[in-house]
């Protein structure tokens, strides 16, 4: 008999590769509110494959912000914010559903989640740290080129495409 055994990264890795060309499109193209949309349900839809892939989210929009702080165009902030809480209701939404049709959260990390509540010095540390040595191995098994060469050449770089370098050195943060 033959089976088929689909794991998440088969879906995840599809889905991050437009992620990244469709923010690659926002970061240096003309405002497309196609690409916006398909952007914030790509977003959403990246949770319910592997819920750490929620960096994305958190890395698109803080890099948009960013951006628009630089520029001090606080209206459009504003809209940024709009949009990471469209993206953010799309996923709540989508949790309720599976709760209510299934009886169970998305994954087995929401009860590993819970259990940090209430926040404590103690906890924040260990987030710290962890943000620190999961930034570190990352680093050490992607190699130290690709990084260093985006940092370094950072000036040399047009203005479009700093824009998308700073969500990809974000994104590698996190």
């Amino acid at each position: 008999t033959a089976t088929i055994y689909l794991i998440q990264e088969v879906l995840c890795y599809p889905i991050f590769l437009w992620i990244a060309y469709l923010a690659y499109l926002k970061f240096t193209k003309e405002r497309n509110k196609i690409v916006d949309i398909a952007l914030i349900f790509l977003l959403a839809l990246i949770f319910f494959v592997k819920s750490y892939a929620i960096v994305f989210a958190g890395a698109y929009f803080l890099t948009l912000c960013l951006i628009q702080l630089k520029k001090k165009n606080y209206k459009e902030i504003g809209k940024i914010i709009l949009q990471g809480i469209s993206c953010l209701s799309i996923i709540i939404i989508g949790i309720v559903l599976l709760r209510i049709t299934n009886g169970e959260g998305v994954n087995h990390y929401s009860s590993q989640i819970s259990g940090i509540f209430p926040l404590t010095l103690e906890r924040i540390t260990a987030f710290i740290y962890g943000i620190f040595f999961y930034a570190l191995f990352f680093t050490l098994c992607l190699g130290f080129l690709p990084i260093f060469t985006a940092t370094f050449g950072f000036k040399n770089y047009e203005e479009k495409d700093k824009n998308y370098i700073i969500f990809l050195l974000i994104s590698t943060i996190f």
